[in-house]
């Protein structure tokens, strides 16, 4: 999956570098800019699933699935806006024989980045804990799914754990939002050291357990793009699609950091855009079109968050769509229509 981050100017996309001239001034919509080609050598297939994060706008850092190589790839562009001198290293490669897709990449700092990301053998969830800039020294750690797993609640045959996103509060207090395709529900995991090999996995929506509230029992939820953004460790945003009903959601984990609490208490689900009690300005009533593939969330506040998302329409028309929400649960607010 393809993830946009910026700072300070900079734009990172699909493993290419923008860095746009002047920022803040003249080039505010990046109308000017420098294209780095940051990956030509390491095989022939290089830059899929990428995610970015910038600890400042010259120390940024890559993470991408090399598919000829089957390894998890991390780009370190340390003191160079435009990525044009970097370290590229192979963070795993030892896991399955194959592993990296999915990647999801935050930094509590410059020399300690988490990315999460499924092995694509066992098809499980993984992380890895880099100790360095480039993240040549890492602990690697199997979280769900797969045999061995470690974390409370992971079950090692729930496999083909999918489009993961990953964000830290602390060091020791990484949450990441999941997808599991085998029994097709949405899952979080709430890390509880560095190395995220103590944690809970929960179920969040679409499984008999789920524990949001008013969660679906039955329906396939998570699938192609969770996002989440958490503003304190016990308040977690997570951006999401149900694929049976065809629309946006937002799950809100306000006062709960496993977001798994008792009855009202528990993390509520709100549906945004797409459903005929959608709660944004300018929602669609109707499941047709589809919403909320792709989404991505950032929250300025906690009572205000943003959300990218995708439209499909029939005949094969997507649109670019933003949620603007105008409460912690997104109960109100408006959506718009980009591009």
């Amino acid at each position: 999956m393809n993830q946009l981050f910026c700072k300070n100017g900079n734009i990172f996309d699909n493993y290419k570098t923008y860095t746009c001239l002047n920022p803040g001034t003249s080039s505010a919509t990046c109308s000017s800019s420098t294209l780095t080609v940051v990956d030509t050598a390491t095989s022939t297939d290089v830059g899929e699933y990428t995610s970015i994060y910038c600890p400042a706008s010259d120390d940024c850092k890559i993470s991408n699935y090399d598919r000829t190589g089957t390894n998890l790839m991390m780009v370190d562009c340390t003191s160079d806006e435009t990525c044009s001198s970097n370290t590229k290293t192979i963070v795993d490669s030892t896991t399955s024989g194959n592993t990296g897709l999915f990647s999801s990449i935050y930094c509590v700092a410059t020399d300690n980045c988490k990315i999460a990301y499924q092995d694509v053998t066992g098809n499980g969830l993984m992380f890895a804990d880099c100790g360095n800039d480039t993240c040549s020294t890492v602990n690697l750690t199997k979280l769900d799914g797969v045999t061995s797993c470690v974390l409370t609640g992971c079950d090692s045959a729930d496999n083909n754990c999918q489009y993961i996103a990953v964000y830290c509060v602390a060091d020791a207090d990484c949450k990441i939002s999941y997808y599991s395709s085998t029994n097709t529900y949405l899952k979080m995991a709430d890390c509880d050291a560095a190395a995220c090999d103590s944690g809970d996995a929960i179920n969040l929506d679409g499984i008999t357990d789920c524990v949001l509230f008013g969660c679906s029992t039955a329906d396939d939820t998570g699938k192609f793009g969770t996002s989440i953004y958490c503003p304190t460790t016990n308040d977690c945003k997570i951006a999401y699609k149900n694929i049976t009903d065809g629309d946006l959601y937002m799950a809100d984990c306000e006062n709960d950091p496993e977001c798994d609490g008792a009855g009202a208490d528990q993390g509520p689900t709100t549906l945004l855009d797409g459903g005929a009690s959608c709660t944004l300005t300018n929602c669609s009533t109707s499941a047709t079109p589809t919403m909320g593939s792709q989404a991505s969330i950032y929250c300025p506040s906690a009572t205000d968050c943003k959300i990218t998302y995708r439209l499909d329409s029939a005949g094969n028309t997507e649109d670019l769509k933003m949620g603007d929400c105008g409460s912690a649960t997104c109960g109100s607010g408006t959506t718009l229509t980009l591009d």
